[in-house]
This record gives structure tokens, sequence and C-alpha cells, in this order.
């Protein structure tokens, strides 16, 4: 996820993919998808690390 956020050329990509296939309906603008990405980065990704990383230094 963190790749995809920084590589421009691949949100890019990813951003094509919704606009004509999964959500052609309601397409998303790639800003739109950048902060998801971040948000979902924020929310959910760097949790986990962080557990996984408290559980490592636990064992």
């Amino acid at each position: 996820m963190r790749d995809l956020l920084g590589s421009s050329e691949d949100l890019r990509e990813a951003r094509h993919t919704c606009v004509y296939g999964l959500l052609a309906q309601q397409p998303p603008s790639t800003e739109a998808l950048l902060a998801v990405g971040r948000r979902l980065v924020q929310d959910a990704i760097e949790p986990l690390e962080a557990l996984a990383q408290e559980e490592d230094d636990a064992g």
C-alpha cells in the first residue's frame, strides 16, 4: 500500500482500474484514492504493525 501511494504511475493505474472496472458507476478521483489509501495505512496497517512489534518485543 505504501509503495502504491508513493508512485504516481501506480496510483494512476489503480484509478484506471476503478474507473473502468470495479467502481465504474462512481469513479473516484486520484486524490480520493490517495486519501483512502493514507487512511487505510493509518487506521489499519500501522496498528497491526505496532501489535506485531509488541509481540516480537515480548517474545
